[in-house]
């Protein structure tokens, strides 16, 4: 026969026939995990997980015929679901130590966070396996620190995982990252130049000039000595070893720090405005 789909608790009626005119027909289900039979035409499966039941059907002159039928059993969803409190939902995070929550399930025993990188498209899945319903970028490896994301959030009740909720945009901009950063002995990396530098405040652009051209996704993010975020741009497999940097903004005369990140490589340069 055709084979079934059903929810999980539920069953399935299986039936197998005999065609033309035989007499003694003998049927024979296997295995006979979770039928109600395992000898007659029309059987009962009430599986708990994803099988396949053979029947053989023989009739009095020994002539067999056999046939399979696959029951595939769907988990029963969680109902309950949740999603980011809405009034975390379109901000800037600076330090990535602050709490977000989603909304408080009855009965829940832990709640999974789905973090997607806008730009990139890959998703983090962390789980907080107790049940509390706060959350915070700081727990998560390698979680890009100047990114967007689209976070959702499902909750397991009763050992049954909800669908996701709603999606949730939240942006970080860690400005806790220039901690400990010092102008006169910053990193002097030759394997990245800036120029011109020292640059005039009226000017509007910087180039970057890359010894070698980095793979993949590069982050520029430009600060001031008070470790305020200027500006900030994002950038995938670049084809040319210089970078255009375009300032989008007037700078007040002074110093300032270029971070760049990419991939494990992190790299502060110290750029005046005169």
């Amino acid at each position: 026969g055709s084979d079934q789909t059903i929810n999980e608790g539920s069953s399935a009626n299986l039936s197998a026939s005999a065609q033309g005119n035989h007499g003694g027909v003998s049927f024979s289900w296997t295995p006979s995990t979770a039928l109600n039979s395992s000898s007659t035409p029309n059987v009962v499966a009430s599986p708990t997980q994803n099988i396949c039941y053979t029947v053989e059907v023989t009739d009095d002159s020994n002539c067999v015929a056999t046939d399979q039928v696959c029951v595939t059993v769907m988990p029963i969803q969680n109902q309950q679901q949740t999603q980011v409190v809405d009034s975390f939902c379109g901000i800037t995070i600076s330090d990535l130590s602050t709490a977000i929550y989603c909304e408080t399930v009855p009965g829940a025993l832990e709640y999974q966070w789905n973090l997607e990188h806008v730009v990139t498209g890959e998703s983090i899945i962390y789980t907080r396996s107790i049940p509390q319903e706060d959350f915070k970028f700081s727990w998560v490896p390698n979680i890009d620190r100047f990114g967007t994301y689209n976070i959702s959030v499902k909750v397991n009740v009763n050992n049954q995982w909800s669908a996701y909720g709603d999606v949730c945009q939240i942006s970080l901009t860690d400005q806790t990252v220039l901690s400990g950063v010092d102008f006169e002995s910053m990193n002097t990396s030759s394997s990245v130049t800036i120029f011109p530098n020292p640059i005039s405040s009226h000017s509007k652009m910087i180039y970057i000039d890359f010894e070698v051209i980095p793979s993949g996704l590069v982050k520029f993010n430009l600060y001031d000595i008070h470790g305020k975020l200027i500006q900030n741009n994002t950038l995938i497999n670049l084809q040319e070893n210089v970078v255009d940097f375009n300032l989008n903004q007037p700078l007040e005369k002074g110093n300032y720090i270029l971070y760049i990140e990419s991939g494990e490589n992190l790299i502060h340069k110290k750029i005046l405005i005169n």
